[in-house]
């Protein structure tokens, strides 16, 4: 199978790595050495789900890898992760790694929820999970932040996560939000 190249324009996320980045670097440098962010793309294959916790092994540049920002602000599960998965990269999602996301037993409002978006980009926004008894690691659904079909609350999430909350309060002047201020700035 022949590589395809990634689009070279940038998505919502690439952006916002691209935008907070010299900032995070900074933080990185003179506070917090775990501070850190990235922006991935992974096949859908090579996300999986192992002692009730989502993990992920490669980055990919295959066109159809699922975009995905990862933020770290502590050594030890201070990762957190947002997964954006269109419409057509539902079904490449294994049945383990979907039970992690909904829970166990099919969380009704959630498959409820993932029911209704089904023709619409969502973003599931994740936090990580420290070593467990069985010595698993990996990310779980946000406890704080729910899922959304909106890329501003997504971003909204990562940079609460990162402590970079002044970005929330200033693309509050902007209708539409965090993603609105960042392409305006990128100009």
């Amino acid at each position: 199978m022949e590589a395809r190249e990634i689009k070279t324009e940038m998505n919502n996320l690439q952006q916002y790595v691209e935008y907070v980045q010299p900032v995070v670097g900074e933080i990185r440098r003179y506070h917090n050495v775990y501070h850190s962010i990235q922006y991935l793309n992974v096949r859908a294959e090579d996300i999986y789900a192992e002692g009730g916790y989502i993990e992920f092994r490669t980055e990919s540049d295959l066109k159809e890898a699922i975009p995905m920002i990862y933020a770290n602000t502590r050594e030890e599960s201070g990762g957190h992760l947002i997964m954006e998965i269109a419409p057509e990269q539902r079904e490449l999602l294994s049945s383990e790694v979907l039970s992690v996301i909904h829970g166990d037993g099919w969380n009704t409002d959630w498959k409820q929820w993932w029911n209704k978006t089904a023709d619409q980009t969502v973003y599931l926004l994740m936090d990580h999970g420290g070593i467990s008894e069985r010595d698993f690691t990996g990310f779980y659904p946000s406890d704080d932040f729910a899922d959304t079909v909106d890329i501003n609350s997504a971003l909204r999430f990562i940079t609460h996560r990162l402590g970079l909350n002044y970005l929330i309060d200033i693309s509050e002047i902007y209708n539409g939000g965090i993603a609105e201020f960042i392409d305006d700035q990128s100009k």
